[in-house]
């Protein structure tokens, strides 16, 4: 019975592992990890829970610190939906090309899904 159930989930892992799209969504979220990064070392940076270091923030260039923290955070965590479509698309457009020999553009394919992702009719 052990056997069977770890044979099962073994051919279940092995079809999402093999799945072109699930390759191209961890491919796009891995190329997304610096973005992800960013955010979260100017949301580190911006949020350390000692008063001294967040009145040192508030004083130095006039809180222009501080700004500039919640801006890359706000554009980084913006962004990532954006990028992550484009990333997710161009995997898949690449997966594409090499698997089946296909010559998908990989700039159209980017370009049409952002399209998509944005309404425009």
């Amino acid at each position: 019975m052990k056997e069977r159930v770890k044979n099962r989930l073994f051919w279940i892992s092995d079809y999402f592992d093999n799945n072109p799209l699930n390759k191209a969504v961890r491919q796009g979220m891995v190329m997304m990890i610096p973005v992800l990064l960013g955010s979260a070392v100017a949301l580190m940076l911006s949020s350390l829970p000692f008063a001294g270091y967040q009145e040192f923030l508030e004083r130095l260039w006039n809180g222009r610190i501080s700004v500039f923290l919640g801006l890359v955070r706000s554009a980084s965590e913006g962004s990532l939906a954006i990028g992550l479509t484009l990333t997710t698309c161009y995997s898949y457009a690449m997966q594409r090309n090499r698997s089946r020999g296909e010559a998908v553009t990989v700039m159209l394919t980017a370009v049409v899904s952002l399209i998509g992702f944005s309404g425009i009719p």
